[in-house]
This record gives C-alpha cells, structure tokens and sequence, in this order.
C-alpha cells in the first residue's frame, strides 16, 4: 500500500518518513521514497507503484492532489487539521 503524508512542515514529512522506515527494521523499504515531494513532481502521486511520499499541505490543496490520488493510497494528514 502507498503512503502519502501531508503537512505544513518540511521538517515534519521527512521526520515522519524517516521514523516509519525506522519502525520496520530490520526490513529495509526499498519503494518508491520521497520525503518530500516538489510541487513539479506533484502529477506522480498517480504512479502504479508503491510508494510513500510527502507533499506540503499547501501543494495539495493548490493543486487537487486527492482527486489524482489512486485507490488503495492512505492520506495521512501529520497536523491533524481535518478538511482535506
């Protein structure tokens, strides 16, 4: 299953990514992995790949991420803020 995290903070995707690719070791993820995702790369949330990706909460509203968004992608929102 792919993974995509939202948050207003850089910071905060890449310490959430890198905390659950620590919480599988001693398994390595070895997917498609990018903390933090450009707003120019934004189109590849709709890869037939697995994948765990972090975009900025204003990149994703700007840019309708969720309606690009396969099935099967859990949206995990790191502030808490409802709505998206």
């Amino acid at each position: 299953m792919s993974n995509l995290f939202i948050s207003e903070s850089k910071r905060k995707l890449f310490e959430c990514s890198e905390a659950i690719k620590a919480l599988i070791f001693p398994f390595r993820y070895e997917m498609i992995y990018v903390p933090h995702l450009p707003k120019v790369l934004v189109d590849r949330v709709e890869t037939p790949f697995i994948y765990m990706l972090g975009i900025e909460k204003k990149v994703y509203q700007k840019e309708n991420v969720f309606s690009q968004v396969i099935d099967g992608t859990f949206i995990v929102d790191l502030d808490g803020g409802g709505g998206i």
